[in-house]
């Protein structure tokens, strides 16, 4: 436990804030409290170091799902792909409502340092999280596939993936395939894709 230093000064004797080390912790933490802290943070390992304390220090917060963002987010920008697969099996537990943007971000990145298995992993599990809404993570993990020139499993992603509930814009999704498949001069391919979307879209 690091040295606390109590601020006696806003309520009479009724400590409202300790600090530790460079971080102010309040009294009361809310979500959006822990996600300005951390992303003040320079350091991702300190910026990780204070998401976690956060649990500790307050047993009743709960990290929610805009606060898993910031600190993927964090993680992702800097390359720590160990920390980043951690915290996201932490939102898995937690069960916390999350927006589709924080896979999409890690997909991306997963991506970026070449483990494409683990980003096409990571989208085939999303039914293991708290998520309504996979679209923006759907349409990055096309991109990203076609990319690594990956065509014959984008379209496979595409067929398996495409109609279930949790892709809302089925015709953008096929747009976008269709153009990139076109600009890298698969057109046999975007026509297969093509047929196999209109049909489902009309099935």
């Amino acid at each position: 436990m690091h040295p606390l230093i109590w601020n006696t000064s806003l309520c009479g004797s009724l400590p409202v804030k300790w600090i530790t080390m460079s971080v102010v912790w309040p009294r009361l933490l809310t979500p959006n409290n822990l996600s300005q802290i951390i992303r003040k943070q320079k350091n991702p390992p300190t910026a990780l170091r204070i998401f976690n304390e956060a649990l500790e220090r307050y047993p009743s917060h709960q990290h929610n799902g805009p606060v898993y963002a910031t600190m993927i987010g964090i993680l992702a920008s800097s390359n720590r792909i160990m920390e980043m697969k951690e915290v996201i099996n932490q939102m898995k537990k937690d069960s916390c409502e999350c927006k589709d943007n924080v896979f999409a971000t890690a997909i991306q990145t997963y991506a970026r340092v070449g483990l494409l298995n683990e980003a096409v992993s990571l989208f085939k599990n999303l039914s293991q999280f708290n998520c309504v809404n996979w679209t923006v993570s759907f349409n990055t993990l096309l991109r990203v596939m076609v990319k690594e020139s990956k065509l014959e499993d984008v379209h496979q992603i595409f067929l398996e993936s495409c109609y279930g509930w949790e892709v809302k814009s089925r015709v953008q999704s096929l747009n976008l395939l269709m153009d990139v498949l076109c600009q890298r001069k698969r057109s046999d391919l975007a026509l297969q894709v093509s047929g196999d979307g209109l049909s489902g879209l009309l099935s």
